[in-house]
């Protein structure tokens, strides 16, 4: 007897669980009714434009607003480099000097040490690696080793540290 009335209330159990599963589906929309609450709710409230598309005064705003975040990464981003002028100095990835851009890419410590600066002409846009040694001048400035990633640049007014590559902390030489 006790067997029999458990799988009656199985039975109304797993009918009730029928029922309110297909109760939900319906009042989601999931089956064939065509005037849903999804649907209702949508035409009450303001037309939505479609994935991609924005209106033309948000367009506007937007892209006033990459612009000025792109002039504004554009100016912090990349390698430093500088046009020597009369008025510079510091510490740098590149260098500009008498049309070409240098750049550090090794420094030899041998029985005489030397830097190998890779030379960009910038008219022509040929470049070659260029061995410097110590002491020595290359486009108007004399190279005098610092560390194994830097150089000093100097020429009368000017002292030009370049570098290898831009440190995110001070380096202790």
């Amino acid at each position: 007897m006790w067997t029999v009335s458990m799988n009656k209330l199985g039975i109304i159990v797993s009918v009730v669980s029928i029922y309110l599963c297909f109760n939900d589906f319906m009042s989601r929309g999931f089956i064939g009714n065509s005037s849903s609450s999804i649907e209702q709710k949508s035409n009450t409230s303001e037309p939505v434009a479609p994935w991609g598309m924005v209106k033309e005064d948000q367009l506007d705003e937007l892209t006033d607003l990459f612009n000025a975040y792109k002039e504004q990464h554009e100016n912090e981003a990349g390698p430093k480099t500088i046009q020597l002028s009369e008025e510079v100095s510091g510490s740098y990835t590149k260098v500009i000097s008498d049309n070409y851009q240098l750049e550090l890419k090794a420094v030899i410590s041998d029985k005489l040490s030397y830097a190998l600066i890779n030379q960009v002409e910038l008219e022509t846009g040929k470049s070659r690696l260029v061995k410097v040694k110590a002491k020595e001048i290359i486009t108007g400035l004399k190279m005098e080793i610092i560390s194994q990633t830097k150089v000093k640049l100097t020429n009368d007014k000017r002292a030009i540290t370049l570098m290898m590559y831009q440190p995110n902390k001070k380096e202790s030489v």
